[in-house]
């Protein structure tokens, strides 16, 4: 059954509205990310980090690569609920296998039940600054391991 122009058009539109959802989701999240690690290696407070920051930054998301790759047990390039629960209970956060499920399904932007390294990366980060943010009320004190013992 051949399409008639007008069946195109729409078919045309509705697929550059997916796509363009699924890129300002990407953006939305490369903006959370940045934000982050501005606000976390801007020693100077101006929202810019210089060369000697971005070095500190570089060296901390290696520092994380290594992290993900510990975790990654089965190899897989992913993290999955399991994986994700025992870097959660490696970091010193007691949250039950529900949780952990719950976060891929908030962090994974692929939809697979899986998280990427840089879905990792931004599912342990905001944890850890949300958890840190109420710890440092009870505490003053936030720290978090990312290396497994």
């Amino acid at each position: 059954m051949p399409f008639n122009i007008e069946t195109i058009k729409l078919m045309i539109s509705k697929l550059f509205q997916f796509f363009i959802k699924k890129i300002l989701q990407f953006l939305r999240i490369l903006i959370i990310s940045w934000k982050l690690f501005t606000e976390m290696f801007d020693g100077c407070g101006n929202a810019k980090i210089r060369l000697e920051e971005f070095g500190t930054l570089w060296n901390y998301v290696e520092q994380w690569q290594n992290c993900f790759r510990s975790f990654d047990q089965d190899g897989s390039g992913f993290i999955d609920a399991q994986e994700l629960h025992l870097a959660f209970s490696t970091f010193g956060y007691r949250l039950s296998p529900f949780i952990s499920s719950l976060m891929i399904k908030r962090f994974d932007r692929q939809n697979q039940g899986v998280l990427a390294f840089d879905d990792f990366i931004q599912c342990c980060v905001i944890l850890h600054v949300r958890v840190c943010y109420a710890d440092v009320y009870a505490t003053r004190s936030c720290w978090l391991n990312c290396y497994p013992s």
